[in-house]
């Protein structure tokens, strides 16, 4: 698999974009074709030619008032893409902002065995499916801080988890986070931050209303790739679509 997506404009999409994608070479996309010109690179690098399939995604009765039609469908793309690397534990190609070889080396060498179109390299391990509720700190295989107050937190307060005080110094850890509601404990958004919480609470202070924060710490080699911070982002979306039948209720909103 070399790329999961979403479009509201199904016949464009395939007949326009991706019919021309075994005709055109990547200098023919423009910089408004991001992924059309990644996937342009990878089959001149490779001699590929590509297959493409679609699934209408019906999501009458399913999709909440308060959702648009995109912010759906973005949902279940992260769900799709969370499913392919549970069951293949591997990602797709050029989904999550990774790159090909004409970028940057992210795939392996050409005469490797275990190289494209075999395997990615590295993926990062899919987490696991959630047996939790979306507030607990034990959600989707990761341990979490307890939720606070994001204001509080930036007054200097001392974040908590599972009974002991944790405390950060310098420019934080890598850390994947969750902004919840106070109120309800209803999942807002998730994301992630190479500036440990606080980069969690200047996510938080750009939603309106009272958030609470909770995060849990990344290892600093296994989040060095941008790519594997947006894998491990895209899991959470995911996990929470398959969990609650949507994506978290600000996850894909302007405000």
């Amino acid at each position: 698999m070399v790329y999961i997506g979403e479009s509201a404009d199904l016949s464009e999409r395939i007949v326009g974009t991706w019919t021309r994608l075994n005709r055109h070479s990547a200098a023919d996309f423009s910089s408004d074709e991001p992924v059309a010109r990644r996937l342009a690179h990878l089959r001149e690098a490779h001699g590929l030619e590509f297959e493409v399939s679609f699934y209408a995604a019906h999501h009458e009765g399913r999709r909440a008032p308060r959702l648009s039609e995109r912010q759906w469908r973005k949902g279940y793309e992260a769900r799709l893409l969370w499913e392919y690397r549970l069951s293949m534990r591997v990602s797709s190609v050029a989904n999550h902002r990774r790159s090909t070889l004409r970028e940057g080396d992210q795939l392996t060498a050409e005469d490797s065995e275990a190289g494209f179109p075999y395997r990615v390299r590295p993926s990062s391990r899919p987490l696991p499916r959630p047996d939790r509720e979306p507030h607990s700190e034990l959600w989707m295989g990761r341990r979490w801080t307890f939720p606070a107050h994001d204001e509080d937190m930036r007054q200097g307060g001392s974040w908590e988890a599972s009974g002991k005080e944790l405390r950060e110094s310098g420019d934080g850890i890598p850390i994947l986070y969750k902004l919840l509601d106070p109120a309800n404990h209803e999942l807002l958004k998730v994301g992630y931050s190479r500036r440990g919480s606080a980069g969690a609470c200047v996510a938080a202070s750009k939603l309106p209303g009272e958030k609470a924060v909770a995060w849990t710490p990344l290892a600093r080699g296994a989040a060095r790739q941008e790519y594997v911070l947006q894998e491990m982002k895209d899991d959470l979306i995911g996990g929470y679509f398959y969990q609650m039948g949507e994506p978290p209720a600000r996850q894909f909103s302007a405000k």
